[in-house]
Parts: C-alpha cells; sequence; structure tokens
C-alpha cells in the first residue's frame, strides 16, 4: 500500500484550511478531488471535539443512490475513524 501512486499522492497532499481560504465545502472538495485525481466524488464533513471539523472527500463507487448509504451513517462511522491515528 505504501508504494501505490495514490497512496503516495494523499499522503504528500497539503493545502491551507478551507476556513483560513474562505471556501465553501463544495469548493474545497473539488480542489482535493482535482488534485488527487478523483472525477466522480462526493464529500461529507462533521463537527469533531474542540473546534476541529472532519472533512472526507471520496470517489462514487456507485451511480445508484439506493445503493449508498445514508449521510448520517457515514458520518457517524467517519466521526468514529476520527479517532483512529495515522501511520
Amino acid at each position: 500500500m505504501v508504494q501505490s501512486p495514490f497512496n503516495q499522492t494523499v499522503r504528500s497532499f497539503t493545502c491551507e484550511s478551507r476556513k483560513r481560504r474562505d471556501q465553501s465545502e463544495h469548493d474545497f472538495a473539488k480542489t482535493i478531488a482535482q488534485e488527487l485525481g478523483l472525477k466522480d466524488y462526493g464529500f461529507y464533513s462533521w463537527d469533531m471535539k474542540h473546534d476541529n471539523h472532519g472533512f472526507l472527500v471520496c470517489e462514487k463507487n456507485t451511480t445508484d443512490e439506493a445503493d449508498c448509504p445514508q449521510d448520517d451513517v457515514i458520518v457517524d462511522g467517519l466521526s468514529l475513524l476520527s479517532f483512529c491515528p495515522v501511520h
């Protein structure tokens, strides 16, 4: 996984915070998606402890909305993953 070009691109990606750039969530997601080469993407955002904010941009796996989990289910899961360290 460490040698994957996409993994290396994600790990080397840096940018100023959305709030500091005064950018909307949609524009911020578009910027990240372009940098990572994602064509059909979606994003999720959620509030975290200590005035932090989680933000995930991901490539869509399906165009059928019935196959997609509900947003609140994903955000709940992402909130739990926020506690996991990134190595």
